[in-house]
């Protein structure tokens, strides 16, 4: 259909492959937010988080690939009662929604002076050092089954809803130069 079209196919796959990256990307993180007990803001605000989805060409035609990389999250960014420093409670965190509240007996809540807040514990007797407790990177919280699963489910919906749209496109002149 394409092949009158100088690199038709190509640019079509390429189109469709660019497409289903941003909505797997997207489908992903709402994926993360169902199933761990941390908000969007939170993922997407990580400076030393990153997120990136591209395509790439190899010798027989195009690949899509999304790469999630970073250090673990803090654990405040979780679920954590209580909120604020100073309360005198047991520190109690959950990761996963599906999951109980687990007791840090020896943890607590406090914001540095840099303005971060954080849940620390102590190593050894003394008052410092402390040490920050984390949960997991972004990049575990994607390679769980079950949010693979549905960013799966959504890539093949994406590439079998955009194929004749971008096949139309091509055939059209849209996207040729």
């Amino acid at each position: 259909m394409l092949e009158h079209i100088p690199n038709g196919l190509n640019k079509a796959v390429s189109a469709i492959m660019s497409r289903a990256n941003t909505a797997v990307k997207t489908e992903t993180l709402r994926g993360i937010t169902k199933v761990y007990d941390i908000k969007l803001a939170d993922i997407r605000d990580r400076k030393k988080t990153m997120i990136r989805a591209g395509t790439q060409k190899v010798d027989d035609g195009i690949v899509g690939y999304i790469r999630y990389s970073g250090v673990a999250l803090p654990l405040y960014r979780f679920g954590v009662t209580p909120t604020r420093s100073g309360t005198g409670q047991v520190v109690q965190a959950r990761i996963r929604q599906d999951h109980a509240f687990e007791r840090y007996d020896d943890a607590f809540i406090a914001q540095m002076r840099s303005g971060h807040t954080g849940v620390f514990e102590r190593i050894g007797r003394n008052r410092f050092p402390i040490s920050e407790e984390t949960g997991a990177s972004v990049a575990t919280m994607a390679a769980d089954s079950g949010v693979q699963d549905k960013a799966e489910a959504k890539f093949e919906e994406t590439v079998t809803n955009r194929l004749d749209h971008e096949i139309h496109r091509i055939l059209h002149g849209f996207g040729v130069k």
